[in-house]
């Protein structure tokens, strides 16, 4: 008998975990094939795609079942009637994945045939993320470069690494104040630190995801990976363009309630003071909801006066001249 020597440990590769890739679509036919076959064809082969439709009005339907024979396709889902919310098609799709991973991965963008090899080998390679998030390019509908503003608000040093935070602390520092975690389709996450999965956010249509990713990070620890794999794509129904106001002031609440901020606190009155510059605009142009939007404010913050808007802006000069152990979180760098 031929002698075979034995292959040591680090010498067997590890199998790849399977990453659940979930498309929650709703009338965004046009975008579909691009999104389809960018996911299809990612260089990192072990995943299974879930394909869900909320009831589109537009040609949805035809272009997904044109995908029904691929192989990755484990599920397409298209609903008698509207959910309502895409948090409720989140909750499906994670419902029937499979993977150790889930890649939301948003029917209007895109991704690079790199996104789940480079994210999947950032979070085995890192003990106990739960998030891991690239960057993204900003698109238009026709996929041009959508202006010049970055949102990935990375130090020159990061670029090309990973840095991995404690989810604990990352909420603290950044989540809490704005939604860093700004485009789903750009993250990966683990499937068990989303179950169960928070009723809470089904209630909203805009910033659930807010919410959820502070709901997973809390889990674990937060990974970014200072790589841009990702095309966010802005349009004008795009959810991230029509973000009510009220739901802001919900998230505050719910934050508050929660004690993710405390109130009174310095914390507390920056916090009311992002909330306040999105009410501050409408004085003249729409007094009658500016009041409604200010009452509404008032029973979620406890303030009733300007105080925290003038506070958060003189905090935010000071953070630019002064360097203090708290900085304004629209200044924080990743």
């Amino acid at each position: 008998m031929k002698y075979q020597p034995h292959l040591s440990a680090e010498k067997v590769k590890a199998p790849e975990p399977l990453v659940s890739v979930i498309i929650p679509n709703y009338n965004h036919a046009p975008y579909l094939p691009q999104r389809i076959e960018s996911v299809v064809k990612q260089s990192y082969a072990n995943f299974e795609v879930i394909i869900l439709d909320d009831k589109s009005t537009d040609d949805s339907v035809d272009v997904i079942n044109r995908y029904a024979d691929n192989a990755h396709i484990s599920h397409i889902v298209v609903n008698e009637k509207n959910s309502g919310s895409p948090f409720v098609q989140w909750e499906k799709g994670i419902a029937l994945a499979n993977g150790k991973y889930v890649w939301i991965a948003e029917s209007d963008d895109v991704a690079d045939e790199l996104f789940l090899e480079r994210t999947v080998a950032e979070t085995e390679k890192n003990e106990n993320v739960v998030i891991c998030q690239t960057g993204s390019h900003q698109i238009t509908q026709d996929g041009k470069p959508y202006g010049d503003k970055d949102w990935d608000h990375w130090r020159s040093d990061a670029i090309g690494k990973t840095t991995v935070y404690n989810g604990e602390e990352f909420c603290k520092k950044y989540l809490r104040f704005t939604n860093v975690l700004y485009n789903a389709s750009g993250i990966l996450f683990r499937r068990d630190a989303a179950l169960p999965f928070p009723e809470h956010i089904k209630q909203f249509r805009a910033c659930g995801d807010w919410l959820f990713w502070f709901y997973v990070a809390s889990k674990g620890n937060v990974a970014i990976l200072h790589e841009k794999h990702n095309y966010f794509r802005r349009h004008k129904s795009s959810t991230s363009l029509k973000t009510p106001i009220e739901e802001n002031l919900r998230v505050l609440q719910y934050f508050t309630e929660n004690g993710a901020i405390h109130k009174p606190g310095m914390v507390h009155c920056i916090w009311c003071g992002i909330q306040q510059r999105h009410i501050k605009h409408l004085k003249k142009s729409d007094p009658e909801r500016y009041e409604a939007l200010m009452q509404k404010f008032y029973d979620a913050s406890g303030y009733h006066s300007m105080f925290p808007y003038h506070f958060s802006q003189m905090a935010k000069l000071l953070s630019n001249i002064v360097p203090v152990g708290f900085t304004f979180p629209s200044n924080h760098k990743l």
